[in-house]
């Protein structure tokens, strides 16, 4: 046992209550070690910290290199450490990053770039991969950027159709060309704005009635073999919405002799005939 002169308590002579030197067992306790070490940084707190960066800026290169050191011997605890740190100081570490950030911005820029640029390759498939991997927290970054920033989009998209109409033309007509659905049901919605219909519906509501219809005209019942055509059940100018309650497949015959008659009364035209 050793008794510490301090608090007066005897205690086992271990390394778990005094700290021991190479001259031998420390004579103060763990605990009023920590107490006194404690007061003494809090009152000479400012002189230490000069102390600490005239030593570092004196020593620079030989802190740099023991520390590279010991980062190579002890990758896993490094990384460890750091992510610790960055957690327990998460705010310290963002305004410091946003201060040099903002005080090295044109520097930093030209560095990624000239990077980016010789080591395209493997920035192009890092990207590709952690896309693959957070698909969903890049769709909802993509989703709350455009929400943040859709007055300007639109504005950089329309200056830029302006200045390169020919790109804009070809990019439509390939665009057309390789979403055929999808652009008709854009011109269908359109007519229907013009005509001041209510509603709207997609390709996809489209494919919807093909596989409900099963590839039959809604009138005649004979296959369209993927020759339909979009029909309102009511027309628009006698009322009827663009929503996809009031659209059928018809083949191109039936569509056309039915014109501006209502499902209704175009099948009692075909019971009369």
């Amino acid at each position: 046992m050793k008794t510490c002169p301090q608090c007066k308590e005897s205690k086992p002579r271990t390394h778990e209550f005094f700290y021991i030197r190479p001259s031998g067992w420390v004579s103060w306790c763990r605990d009023c070690s920590a107490k006194k070490n404690a007061g003494s940084y809090q009152r000479h707190r400012e002189k230490r910290q000069k102390w600490a960066v005239n030593y570092y800026r004196k020593n620079s290169d030989v802190i740099k290199a023991r520390a590279k050191r010991w980062y190579e011997r002890n990758p896993k605890r490094a990384c460890d450490v750091t992510r610790r740190s960055k957690i327990v100081n998460r705010k310290k570490y963002l305004t410091y990053h946003h201060e040099y950030y903002l005080k090295h911005k044109e520097a930093l820029l030209a560095k990624n770039k000239k990077y980016r640029e010789e080591h395209r390759e493997q920035v192009l498939s890092q990207k590709r991969q952690y896309r693959v991997e957070n698909i969903l927290h890049v769709r909802a970054g993509q989703k709350a950027y455009y929400e943040r920033t859709k007055p300007e989009f639109y504005r950089k998209c329309q200056t830029w159709r302006r200045k390169n109409p020919d790109k804009t033309a070809e990019y439509q007509r390939r665009y057309r060309a390789s979403h055929r659905d999808v652009a008709r049901s854009q011109v269908r919605n359109r007519r229907a704005r013009v005509r001041y219909a209510s509603g709207q519906h997609s390709a996809l509501d489209v494919q919807r009635l093909i596989w409900f219809q099963r590839g039959l005209c809604a009138y005649c019942y004979r296959a369209m073999d993927g020759r339909h055509t979009v029909d309102h059940r009511i027309p628009l100018i006698r009322g009827g919405s663009n929503d996809p309650a009031n659209l059928c497949l018809a083949c191109l015959s039936c569509n056309s002799k039915k014109s501006g008659l209502t499902e209704t009364e175009y099948l009692m035209k075909i019971e009369a005939a």
